[in-house]
């Protein structure tokens, strides 16, 4: 069963080699091993769900949950940051 995620904006945590995905679950469960499709319009592009984590906004005194990727390389990491992915709805789901 597919999940629906709504993305407020995205980071990059350096230290770990992660591109996190910042937001709400609207719909369903969503869990590490799960995959994300970006539509860019002619082409989709998928990536699994590295990591799960709780990110903290104290000045809006409000938790989002985090979708982190793991990327290999920094060509990979610019490729994540190029789309300011925010303000969009994405599907999740399992395809194993």
């Amino acid at each position: 069963m597919a999940a629906k995620f709504y993305a407020v904006g995205s980071f990059h945590l350096r230290s770990r080699n992660l591109f996190v995905l910042v937001g709400d679950v609207l719909e369903g469960y969503i869990d590490v091993g799960m995959s994300v499709t970006v539509d860019l319009g002619s082409l989709g592009v998928t990536v699994k769900v590295a990591s799960m984590e709780v990110i903290d906004v104290d000045y809006l005194n409000k938790s989002y949950k985090g979708l982190a990727f793991a990327y290999d390389d920094p060509e990979e990491l610019e490729f994540w940051k190029s789309f300011r992915l925010s303000d969009e709805t994405f599907v999740v789901e399992r395809l194993d």
